[in-house]
Formats: C-alpha cells, structure tokens, sequence
C-alpha cells in the first residue's frame, strides 16, 4: 500500500500507509525516483523543507513502444538480436514485435502514451535498423512515465543529512579548514534514498543498493572514496555553501 506517513521515534523509523498498515524499522530507503517530500507531506521538516527540495530534480516525460511489423520482418536479416542504441533504442525482436524509445519531453508530465510518441519511436527503428524502413509497422502497445534526475545527471544515492545542522557545522565551507578538520556529517539515522536514476536506471538502481547495504552494514564500499561525493545526497548543499547560491 502507498505510504501516507513516514516519521523518526525513539527506536527507529514509524511507516503509517494509507490501507492502515503500519511498519516500524530501523533503517528506511526511500526509493521514489524523485522528489519524495510531496508524497509524504508527515515527514521529518529537515527532509521535508530543506534536504530534498534542495535538490535540483528535474522531470522528463517518455514512451517506449511496441511495433510489430509485417511479413517483411521476417526477411530483415540485419536485424541483430541485441540492444542497438544511439539518441535512442531498439530492443531485440520478440514474436515479430519491437520495443523502441524512448521520447524526451518536459513540457509535457503526462502518463498517457500518444500516436505522436509512437511515431517518434518507429523513428528511431528507422534510423537505428534500415533495414525495417520499408516494413509496415503496427502498434501492438506504449508505455508512459515520467524520469527524474538532476542537473549533474547522477543518481542520488546515501544517507539523508540533517539539514540546519549541516549548514551550521559546515557555514565556513568556502574558507574553512583543510578537510581533514571538519566534522562528520550530521545524518537523519537510518534514512537512505536512492532517486533521480534518469534514463539509466537499469544499470545504476544495482550499484545503489550495493552501496547502501555496504553502508548499513558497515562492509567495504562498492565504490571508492573519490567517486562516493558524486552520489551523496548532500553534493548539492555543499555546492550551494561553497558559492553561496542555490542550484537553479
């Protein structure tokens, strides 16, 4: 059941979900792809007010299509069995049919799959494999959602930090200390999220939940310590306590 309510007790995490359902735990992952704070309106004011929606998350709306092709597919040789991929994807054909995309569009945030965005999928069919170019497509089904991600297009993937004590503890960031000096950072305990996968989901979502498991529980990180600020949900404040602005 989609969850109504997340908030921190004296022993852990309290999930209350809107069928009535409650979960009590001591580690949480927040795994919405965006902005979670809009969806769970009960949650901690650092998460909900500061450390997320200081995040730049952006939307994206796509389609994927599936188009099955007449007798001539079965003749198209050059067709390879494999994903081909440039400013766009081919699935390998499966019964005849093809899933294609995927669209780009942020003016739009609709969920509904259009002829139009089917159309700009056989697009990429036929660019990717001239070889259907001359067959005739049919559309046998389309999906549509929406990606998030951010403007430095790297997942989100960490612990939460608790936001005003973040800010106090690192205010003379742009002219502090060598960093050996500085604190530890000041965490929500137990929180995690893992968002704004973008168009690569597929392959980062599985370095996410290695990495969040290597953190709870205490195990050599899958990724090194120079690649680890990339990720961390707390790059974006750091950046705005540096140059003293918020990223658009």
């Amino acid at each position: 059941a989609p969850v109504a309510r997340l908030r921190h007790t004296d022993v852990g995490w309290h999930v209350d979900t809107e069928s009535g359902r409650t979960f009590d735990a001591n580690i949480v992952v927040i795994a919405t792809a965006g902005i979670p704070a809009a969806a769970l309106p009960d949650m901690p004011e650092a998460l909900a007010s500061d450390a997320l929606p200081s995040i730049p998350f952006n939307a994206t709306r796509g389609q994927l299509s599936t188009l099955a092709f007449d007798d001539a597919f079965a003749g198209a040789s050059a067709v390879p069995f494999t994903v081909v991929s440039a400013n766009g994807f081919a699935m390998p054909p499966v019964d005849g049919a093809l899933c294609a995309g995927a669209t780009y569009e942020r003016e739009r945030l609709t969920t509904g799959p259009t002829p139009h965005d089917d159309a700009v999928n056989l697009g990429h069919i036929e660019r990717l494999l001239p070889a259907l170019a001359t067959c005739t497509p049919n559309r046998r089904g389309a999906w549509a959602g929406i990606r998030t991600s951010v403007n430095d297009h790297c997942p989100v993937i960490g612990p939460v930090i608790a936001d005003a004590q973040f800010r106090e503890s690192f205010a003379r960031l742009p002219h502090g200390p060598f960093a050996a000096a500085w604190p530890d950072a000041p965490l929500l305990p137990g929180l995690f999220v893992t968002l704004a996968h973008g168009s690569r989901g597929t392959s980062t979502v599985f370095l996410a939940a290695e990495l969040i498991a290597d953190m709870v529980c205490g195990t050599p990180r899958c990724i090194t310590d120079d690649l680890l600020p990339a990720v961390l949900p707390q790059r974006f404040l750091v950046r705005e306590l540096r140059v003293g602005t918020r990223e658009p």
